[in-house]
């Protein structure tokens, strides 16, 4: 099974793991693995089809947490400003593409 530790600037999850997560946080990895997401990664991973840079991305959470879609939280305190949500999920988003490639999720 193919797939890669590096993240890309159009990065692309693994089309199994994509539908899977269509209906549900649990997918399976290019090693046939059952994984968990995490709500941001269930939410990302389902945009990483490599029509996206990670600013588009970015821009979709952003859309999703306008829409009450999509927690996020500092400190335990629900975030509603959009921008500060946006520079929190900056830096997360990274993270959890980390986290993907490590879990055998990502293929290009």
């Amino acid at each position: 099974p193919q797939f890669t530790l590096e993240t890309s600037d159009r990065p692309v999850a693994a089309p199994l793991a994509r539908l899977q997560a269509e209906s549900g946080s649990q997918v399976t990895n290019r090693r046939g693995e059952t994984i968990t997401l995490a709500e941001m990664s269930w939410h990302a991973i389902r945009l990483l089809d490599g029509s996206r840079n990670c600013d588009d991305i970015l821009d979709r959470l952003v859309e999703l947490v306008d829409k009450d879609v999509l927690v996020v939280q500092t400190n335990g305190k629900h975030v509603r400003d959009l921008g500060e949500a946006r520079t929190n999920m900056s830096n997360e988003l990274q993270r959890e593409l980390g986290e993907l490639s490590k879990c055998a999720l990502l293929v290009g």
